[in-house]
């Protein structure tokens, strides 16, 4: 499964899950800005490496 396509899948999830009352997308945003966790840079890097090719 490419990368691309995970993404697509977990925010999608994402997506379902925001409908409930607990804003659950707004909170990861916010973990991914504050603290640079290595795994996003790892996925966009991988991403634009799949779109190169």
């Amino acid at each position: 499964m490419s990368t691309r396509l995970k993404c697509l899948v977990v925010l999608l999830l994402l997506m379902v899950i925001d409908s409930l009352p607990f804003p659950i997308v707004g909170f990861i945003g916010l973990y991914v800005i504050l603290q640079r966790p290595s795994w996003f840079l790892e996925v966009v890097q991988r991403l634009y490496a799949e779109g190169k090719r």
